[in-house]
């Protein structure tokens, strides 16, 4: 292996443990969520989702210094195809950033009430439902499998004297 193709394995390695961090995080606020959200508040479990949502976005997207994930190591599975399309445009339209077309938007004429007075105005956005979460967690533990199963590869690749210490999980999860 000459010294690019090992820079590439090694940029590769650690966008894949990153990922498997950001998936690890998204399963547990989503886990969470499954267990405790039904007797949440529904700006609370807004806000729960909004993270799960922007972790589990976060290797797809665009980073200064990591390299996104990108298409090549997205679900294949249809359903999980569909969820994961819906969990990024809802990341990059609404949640973590406020595009025009996202859905989120100043209504006219509405106060935002808060303790102790009145005078902000008012903003509308997209209701996430708590059900949401379930799937997610699903997604997003099968995602940490498959980018830790590739990091291990990787790794063994990078460190042929690693592999028997590094085994793959069956399975993760909450």
């Amino acid at each position: 292996m000459d010294d690019a193709q090992r820079a590439d394995m090694e940029a590769q390695y650690e966008s894949l443990v990153l990922a498997t961090e950001d998936m690890r995080q998204a399963l547990e606020g989503a886990s969470y969520l499954v267990k405790h959200g039904d007797g949440m508040d529904a700006g609370v479990v807004h806000v729960l989702l909004t993270g799960v949502i922007t972790a589990y976005g976060r290797p797809y997207s665009d980073n200064k210094g990591v390299r996104k994930l990108g298409k090549r190591l997205a679900p294949i599975d249809p359903a999980d195809k569909d969820l994961h399309a819906e969990l990024l445009r809802l990341r990059n339209k609404l949640l973590a950033h406020t595009d025009s077309d996202g859905g989120r938007r100043v209504m006219p004429r509405t106060e935002l009430r808060w303790k102790g007075g009145v005078g902000m105005v008012g903003h509308w956005s997209i209701h996430l439902p708590r059900d949401l979460a379930a799937p997610i967690a699903d997604l997003a533990g099968k995602q940490q499998n498959h980018f830790l199963t590739r990091a291990i590869e990787i790794h063994k690749e990078l460190d042929p004297t690693a592999g028997q210490s590094l085994e793959a999980p069956e399975e993760l999860g909450g």
